[in-house]
């Protein structure tokens, strides 16, 4: 697989809002590409610059490094942390225009399909129940669920294709 583009597309990093009078979490989605896939999801009350990087180092572990990150214009994807990492492995940031969520639409997709699918129904305790479920829901999202926008495989089947 090479550098992590496997149609020719960027990977994107997303990130939902969520939860009641008690507190809000975020939850970050890294990894959002072509084939629909969802690499990660970091949990937290907030996802500063340097936890958005030691997700993305975690995955590029795992999957190699992307040429180009598509990002929103969120505070933890305009920082100095995230720009300066992204220049010393030579892969480019390709900012969305501001108020134009359309441009990352895979990832506002996404995060959609997480509001509706576990993330608004429930009322969640502790941000490591709203991680339990995050995780739980990667697996049936990647290798279970067939997607329209990949001509009805799932995600996983379609990565295998473009291997």
């Amino acid at each position: 697989m090479e550098k992590n583009d496997t149609v020719g597309s960027a990977p994107r990093v997303g990130r939902e809002s969520g939860g009641d009078e008690g507190g809000q979490h975020r939850a970050g989605v890294p990894g959002v590409r072509h084939q629909r896939d969802v690499l990660g999801i970091e949990v937290d009350f907030s996802l500063p610059a340097e936890r958005v990087v030691r997700a993305l180092n975690q995955i590029i572990e795992w999957r190699g490094a992307p040429r180009t990150i598509r990002v929103d214009n969120g505070p933890e994807h305009v920082s100095g942390t995230l720009m300066e990492w992204a220049e010393n492995r030579g892969i480019t940031l390709a900012y969305i225009q501001p108020g134009k969520p359309q441009q990352n639409a895979y990832v506002e997709r996404c995060n959609r399909t997480v509001r509706h699918e576990w993330l608004g129904p429930y009322i969640f305790e502790s941000i490591e129940e709203v991680q339990q479920i995050a995780t739980g829901w990667l697996w049936p999202s990647n290798n279970e669920r067939p997607n329209m926008g990949n001509g009805g495989m799932t995600p996983a089947q379609k990565l295998k294709m473009a291997a």
